[in-house]
């Protein structure tokens, strides 16, 4: 574990600040010179202490701002990592976790993993009505804030969508993907249905969620269907343990795609 961070950065930071906002100042010096680079975990808090000489609550402390100002994150069980480039998805619909009741959802922050096209003749895929069972797939994990990560496969027909799969990922992750199908394919929902089942997370998905092998979580299936009652998604999300509240159902603040 890297220790000697502390006396290469710590005469690059103001005198006269509060010990809490210099050690975070020397954190963020580090991390901007890519001492830590993006996504690598950077020591413990009790480590920092030990090496910095800074009480334990003052590490804390620095350590709540720059998470709360995203430099770093924490992930559950695993510690704490410099913060990936994150883009948050606006609006979303199937991602709203909450505190509890008449608080806000918490903030969204989708990774696309791939997105390809696909052939399936399973019963699901039949209802997206494809070409010969040509689908498009698009797998991303989504942070809930710095809480967890849960996966999304999103499938619809190669077909009716082929000019999705065009769309970089940064449009993928900034945008609700239902969102893109309103206003760029004149896509008007009238429906959705989710069912939800206790199932043991393939290898696969633990992985990237960064849980352990073999772990039980939800996962919810959700089928969207357009006015014309024909179905324009298939969707599965594995949603590992946690303490937040899924919001699955808002009449008040149903997107107008969904009137």
């Amino acid at each position: 574990m890297k220790t000697e961070f502390y006396l290469k950065y710590k005469t690059s930071v103001p005198k006269g600040l509060p010990k809490y906002a210099e050690l975070r100042e020397i954190i963020r010096s580090a991390i901007m010179d890519e001492y830590w680079k993006n996504g690598e975990k950077i020591p413990n808090e009790r480590k920092i202490s030990d090496i910095t000489s800074f009480s334990l609550g003052t590490v804390q402390k620095a350590f709540r701002d720059l998470v709360s100002e995203g430099v770093v994150e924490r992930r559950q069980g695993h510690g704490s990592f410099v913060s990936l480039d994150k883009t948050q998805m606006t609006d979303p619909w199937h991602f709203r976790f909450s505190e509890g009741l008449n608080k806000e959802p918490l903030k969204v922050y989708p990774n696309v993993r791939f997105k390809k096209k696909i052939i399936r003749q399973d019963n699901w895929a039949k209802l997206l009505e494809p070409t010969e069972g040509r689908l498009i797939q698009i797998d991303r994990t989504v942070a809930i804030e710095d809480r967890f990560k849960i996966y999304s496969k999103f499938y619809l027909s190669e077909k009716k969508f082929e000019r999705l799969i065009e769309k970089s990922n940064k449009e993928l992750e900034s945008e609700n993907i239902k969102t893109i199908l309103h206003h760029e394919f004149n896509v008007h929902f009238s429906n959705i249905s989710q069912t939800f089942q206790c199932v043991t997370f393939p290898d696969q998905i633990c992985e990237p969620l960064e849980v352990e092998s073999g772990t039980t979580g939800m996962l919810m299936e959700i089928f969207a269907y357009s006015n014309q009652k024909r179905t324009i998604y298939y969707q599965k999300v594995y949603i590992p343990p946690n303490d937040l509240k899924l919001i699955v159902t808002d009449s008040v603040k149903v997107p107008d795609l969904w009137r």
